[in-house]
């Protein structure tokens, strides 16, 4: 149990660290890694999410100091993002597995088993991502 427990928090720190890293080094870079981590506050505390697949709306993101442009359903940025979604909800759901790396610092890495093909079309209904 421990060692789940302590997995869990080697996660939350490795996704706090490249969120603060990148944000400072792009949209919030006038401002200290304490303030970039207290403005994305609703992205880091389970308080917020309460559940990794929850959706964050644009409105909790602006409120977080970002810059958001909503994107149209049928607009090939989301076409792009659905087959990401597409791809990485196989990767981490199937029960067929070879290896795939999901996320990687210069400490950590964590690996899903799986076989991981990569679909040339996918297909999306209106109005899901």
């Amino acid at each position: 149990m421990q060692g789940n427990i302590r997995q869990i928090k080697s996660a939350q720190q490795l996704s706090e660290s490249i969120a603060v890293r990148c944000l400072r080094g792009g949209v919030l870079s006038g401002l200290s890694e304490r303030q970039v981590k207290s403005k994305i506050k609703p992205f880091l505390d389970p308080k917020y999410t309460k559940v990794h697949g929850r959706p964050i709306y644009a409105d909790v993101a602006k409120s977080c100091g970002l810059t958001i442009k909503l994107q149209p359903l049928n607009s090939d940025i989301w076409d792009l993002i659905w087959q990401l979604y597409v791809r990485l909800s196989f990767l981490v759901s199937s029960p067929h597995a070879a290896m795939g790396k999901v996320i990687e610092s210069s400490e950590d890495a964590f690996y899903v088993p799986g076989y991981i093909p990569f679909p040339t079309s996918t297909t999306k209904e209106e109005g899901s991502i």
